[in-house]
C-alpha cells in the first residue's frame, strides 16, 4: 500500500499528532465531530429548564457542556492511542484486537432530503493482528457529487480495548479488475450507423467509437453507472463522424483513512476524487451504452453489461 504524504498535526482542525510527528493516515472523521452532535440538545434542555428556573437552566447547559468535553478528551486519546499503534506500511507497532470487511458510507446533503448511511459489514472473526494487509477485500468503491459521498472501501474494525469502534479503511487501486470488451451496435431508420467497445484494463475505462452519420449530429459512448443512491454517467468517446477513442481513469489515489461514522462530501478533497468520479467499479452495477443523437427526435440508446 502506497502511503499517503502525512497530514500536518492541527491541519483542517483534525490532525493528530504521531510521537510528536504527523500521521500518514488521513482522518475523515475525527472527536471534533462530537460536541458538535451534544451541545444542540443539551442547550435546548437547558433553555426548557430555564423556562422554569434561569439558575437551574445555565447549570443545565454547564453540565451538558462539560460532559461533552470530557467525551471529547476520551475520543481524542482514544484516537491517538490508535494512530500510535498503526504504521504507514499497515505494521502494527503492537498486536491490535480488529475485525476484517468493509466499511460502507453513504453522506447527501440533499437540503430536506438530506440523509446518513454508515455500516461495517464484517467477512472474519476479530482477532489479534499485527499487520492491515487488506488480504480480504475484493473490490472497492469510491463516488462524488457536487453535495454527495458514497465509500464502499476494504477495512478492519478495532475492537481493542484501546480504541473501540473506530475503522480503518483503504483506497486500493489493485483491485479494480479488468472487465470487457463490451461490444454495442447501432442503426437509426434514417441510414445512421455506429458502433462501440468497452472494457476496462489497466486501472482505466477505455471506448473506441466508429459512427458514420447520416441525419444524426453526433454519437458517443458513455458508462453508466447504478451505486444504488445514486447514478452516475461518465462520457468516454464522442465523434461527429470516423473514429474516435477515449480512456478515463478509474483506479484512483491509493490511501489509508480512519472513519467512525458517515462522511461528508467536504472530505472528498482529502481522498482526491473530484465531484463527478467513480473510483473502484465495486459494489454497483455497470453498462456500456452507445447513443446516437438525433435532431428533433429522441435519441437512439444500445447498452451493454460490462
Amino acid at each position: 500500500m502506497e502511503a499517503l504524504q502525512a497530514d500536518a498535526p492541527g491541519a483542517d482542525g483534525n490532525g493528530v499528532s504521531e510521537a510528536g510527528g504527523a500521521t500518514c493516515i488521513k482522518l475523515l472523521t475525527h472527536p471534533a465531530s462530537l460536541p458538535a452532535s451534544i451541545l444542540p440538545v443539551s442547550a435546548i434542555v437547558g433553555l426548557m429548564i430555564s423556562a422554569l428556573s434561569i439558575p437551574a437552566g445555565f447549570a443545565a447547559v454547564a453540565a451538558a457542556a462539560a460532559a461533552s468535553a470530557l467525551l471529547y478528551d476520551r475520543d481524542r486519546r482514544r484516537l491517538t492511542a490508535l494512530l500510535d499503534s498503526v504504521g504507514c506500511d499497515g505494521v502494527l507497532r503492537r498486536p491490535l484486537l480488529a475485525a476484517p470487511g468493509y466499511v460502507y458510507s453513504y453522506f447527501d446533503l440533499a437540503g430536506e432530503y438530506s440523509r446518513q448511511d454508515y455500516r461495517f459489514e464484517p467477512s472474519g472473526d476479530a482477532r489479534m493482528f499485527e499487520a492491515f494487509d487488506w488480504g480480504h477485500a475484493s473490490g472497492y468503491l469510491a463516488a462524488a457529487g457536487h453535495d454527495w459521498l458514497l465509500l464502499w472501501l476494504p477495512a478492519y474494525e478495532i475492537r481493542d480495548g484501546c480504541c473501540p469502534g473506530y475503522h480503518i479503511a483503504a483506497v486500493t487501486p489493485s483491485l479494480v479488475r479488468d472487465r470487457g470488451p463490451a461490444e454495442l451496435s447501432l442503426h437509426t431508420e434514417e441510414g445512421d450507423y455506429a458502433k462501440a467497445e468497452v472494457r476496462v484494463r489497466g486501472g482505466a475505462v477505455e471506448a473506441a467509437l466508429e459512427f458514420r452519420p447520416v441525419r444524426a449530429r453526433s454519437a458517443r459512448v458513455e458508462m453508466a453507472a447504478d451505486l444504488g443512491p445514486k447514478k452516475l454517467k461518465t462520457r468516454l468517446a464522442e465523434s461527429r463522424g470516423g473514429l474516435s477513442t477515449g480512456a478515463v481513469p478509474v483506479a484512483g489515489r491509493p490511501g489509508v483513512y480512519v472513519l467512525r461514522g458517515a462522511v461528508s462530501p467536504s472530505a472528498a478533497r482529502k481522498i482526491g476524487i473530484e465531484q463527478g468520479q467513480i473510483w473502484g467499479l465495486g459494489l454497483g452495477n455497470y453498462k456500456a451504452r452507445l447513443v446516437i443523437d438525433r435532431p428533433w427526435r429522441r435519441g437512439a440508446v444500445a447498452e451493454a453489461p460490462l
